[in-house]
């Protein structure tokens, strides 16, 4: 994995929605690796699957591999001030149209907060995954298992297309009048209800305000400042840990300087 070619970047893309889709159908929820971050935090047993996962993915990776991460190649205040952006960005894209990665999952012109994330909402503002039956019982252990499946596999994914590389991603967003620009770095929604049973957790549609713009644009600078979001950073710090402590301090400190942000907003 540590020398992509064109088949491994093409079955690594193919893994990322995959792995959305899966979350989606089993249990009613949008892979959105910032959520998961932030409601870990918050005392979720999901969230703190899903970061698990996603930390095991690298941490397995730099076994297969032998090494860890690249170093990134900014200065720690840069290293703070990108997560520190990238998190605060919630404030602006929490269950905004798309999720933290850009899967879009909405039908524009309608409301966005579902019922079961914002006790102020009113019904109509559910998603409709159960709209004629209340839902299933969750399945406790196996929805938290299907978290941690899902990261992992999303994880192997973004390493397989090496989405992990914070210089590739930058390579990506450069415009392509820049000489090192490289276009090759780089759901369906559902009437049913959770195949695992409880709420469905997938926001309905919303507009394009300023609050989406400009919280995209603040995401936006935070991502090219480093080259890295939550998923990679995840990854990466997994495999730092893998690789014995190897690199390990900056991504922990991007994920700390993330958090920070997300709780301030």
């Amino acid at each position: 994995m540590a020398h992509p070619t064109p088949l491994r970047s093409f079955l690594g893309g193919l893994g990322i929605p995959v792995a959305a889709h899966e979350l989606l159908v089993l249990n009613g929820n949008v892979f959105g690796i910032s959520g998961f971050v932030h409601r870990g935090i918050r005392g979720s047993i999901e969230g703190v699957a899903g970061v698990a996962g996603l930390v095991l993915s690298g941490a397995m990776v730099a076994n297969l591999e032998g090494n860890g991460p690249a170093p990134l190649s900014l200065s720690l205040p840069k290293v703070l001030l990108s997560g520190f952006l990238v998190g605060l960005a919630r404030k602006w894209l929490y269950f905004r149209p798309y999720d933290m990665w850009g899967f879009a999952i909405f039908t524009p012109g309608q409301n966005l907060m579902p019922t079961s994330q914002n006790p102020n909402a009113s019904s109509k503002d559910e998603c409709d995954c159960s709209k004629d039956q209340p839902p299933n019982p969750p399945r406790r252990a196996l929805r938290a298992f299907t978290f941690v499946a899902t990261a992992l596999q999303f994880g192997f994914a973004l390493r397989l297309s090496n989405l992990t590389e914070a210089t590739r991603v930058l390579s990506f967003l450069l415009l392509p009048i820049h000489p090192s620009f490289d276009p090759l770095a780089g759901l369906p929604r559902r009437s049913e209800r959770p195949c695992l049973g409880g709420d469905c957790s997938v926001p309905k549609g919303g507009e394009i305000d300023a609050r989406l713009l400009i919280g995209s644009s603040i995401f936006g600078v935070g991502w090219g400042l480093a080259g890295i979001c939550p998923g990679p950073a995840l990854v990466n710090f997994g495999r730092a840990l893998g690789a014995g402590g190897q690199v390990l301090a900056p991504y922990a400190s991007w994920i700390a300087s993330m958090l920070v942000g997300g709780l301030l907003a």
